[in-house]
């Protein structure tokens, strides 16, 4: 779960949407991210930052992306570095970056949000 700018973000583990809760008017919606990842365990950790919530893939293919401002929501492909089940522990934001835990991975992931940043 992560937080940023009054919502509360929840990532999907085996659910075909975000949960997403505004504090302020109790508002609760879901976003489907089955165009981003499908099947089970896709993700384990969500951070915030710079106005996006990232999610850090287990299973899935691709980082979750989801721009709070626009409602856009998409999936970046981490084939290229790192392929199978068990990918990424956990994730945090600092300093304009997003940083994943490897879990049996042989690598950090760095997220660098723009054009090209992995």
């Amino acid at each position: 779960i992560a937080y940023g700018d009054g919502v509360f973000a929840c990532v999907p583990y085996d659910a075909d949407e975000m949960l997403m809760y505004r504090h302020d008017t109790g508002e609760v919606w879901g976003i489907d991210i089955t165009h981003v990842a499908q099947g089970k365990y896709k993700f384990n950790e969500i951070a915030y930052g710079e106005g996006l919530f990232v999610g850090a893939p287990r299973h899935s293919d691709r980082i979750l992306c989801h721009r709070l401002s626009s409602g856009k929501t998409w999936g970046i492909d981490v084939t290229h570095k790192v392929t199978g089940g068990d990918k990424f522990a956990g994730i945090a934001y600092g300093d304009g970056v997003f940083v994943m835990a490897a879990y049996n991975a042989d690598v950090v992931l760095a997220y660098f949000p723009g054009p090209d940043s992995l």
